[in-house]
């Protein structure tokens, strides 16, 4: 009597975790935390790349977020995102890149911190619906102390426009907040 052989499935789902907030509120800080795991991958320098798309999608050529992406793509170096200057990668393939890089280094998951990310989540879950994210949430006084400390060590606005004036950085983060808020309650979402 033959016996049926059912196929087991050898490749699971890495984990994706989106570490998103408002610019300044402690971001950095969880990615390292979490990345410091054995068997989660960090992508530890910002990708841009879902503003980038959005960017790409409104026909904004001239927008800043594509030198961002250019500048990932050349510290990540494996050419699976294409190389700077490339056109800009499909949603599923940015996925993919970060999929391969954590399944080659035989790990569970990985972790992605670009806080922007905050604002694009519909888009994210377009391209990975399993998609996990953590939303950092700071007071608005340590935040913004923060961030003010940082444009006047960098003597410029340039890594944050919103840093010109309190009231544009404050309104920044009240609109990370407001943005933390709507996702409260779905599932795969924490806010810490």
């Amino acid at each position: 009597m033959s016996q049926e052989v059912q196929s087991v499935p050898t490749h699971k789902e890495p984990i994706r975790c989106f570490i998103v907030g408002c610019p300044r509120s402690g971001t950095t800080l969880l990615t390292s935390i979490i990345a410091g795991h054995p068997k989660v991958f960090g992508v530890l320098k910002e990708s841009h790349f879902f503003s980038a798309q959005r960017a790409r999608v409104r026909g904004q050529a001239s927008s800043g977020h594509f030198e961002k992406f250019d500048s990932f793509r050349a510290v990540l170096n494996n050419g699976a995102l294409g190389a700077p200057g490339d056109p800009l990668p499909e949603p599923s393939a940015f996925i993919s890149a970060l999929d391969d890089m954590a399944g080659r280094s035989d790990m569970l998951g990985w972790v992605e911190k670009t806080p922007e990310n905050l604002h694009h989540i519909e888009a994210i879950l377009s391209a990975a619906p399993d998609a996990r994210f953590i939303h950092v949430v700071r007071n608005a006084g340590t935040t913004l102390a923060s961030g003010f400390a940082k444009s006047f060590r960098s003597q410029s606005c340039v890594w944050n426009p919103a840093y010109k004036s309190f009231r544009a950085a404050y309104n920044e983060w009240m609109r990370a907040m407001e943005a933390t808020r709507r996702w409260q309650s779905h599932p795969h979402h924490r806010s810490y």
